[in-house]
């Protein structure tokens, strides 16, 4: 899976939405709308697409591939830990995927 920020929509409050490439059956377009406008310092762009993204990832097999800032401990905890956990849980249905920024 691929995912690339697009640019936000011209309502006036925050839009965050990714376009999902190679999503395997899921829709092609992951969008939030926070109840606030996020500071920078709050939210790296890509963390809310990772979260959202990594079980069905792990679900397909397919790798993720984020075009945006992820916070680096989310990244590590998300490579490392939380799939070993999650995969461990549902060894039958959820495989290891690898994750990466470009």
């Amino acid at each position: 899976m691929r995912l690339v920020r697009l640019p936000p929509d011209e309502s006036g409050r925050t839009l965050i939405q990714f376009d999902v490439s190679e999503s395997g059956g899921l829709p092609s377009r992951l969008w939030f709308r926070p109840s606030h406008d996020l500071t920078p310092s709050e939210c790296a762009p890509g963390n809310a697409a990772l979260l959202a993204l990594l079980w069905p990832a792990m679900y397909q097999g397919s790798d993720v591939v984020l075009e945006m800032p992820v916070s680096v401990a989310l990244l590590e905890s998300c490579a490392g830990p939380l799939q070993s956990i999650l995969s461990e849980a549902y060894p039958n249905r959820l495989r290891r995927v690898r994750i990466s920024t470009s």
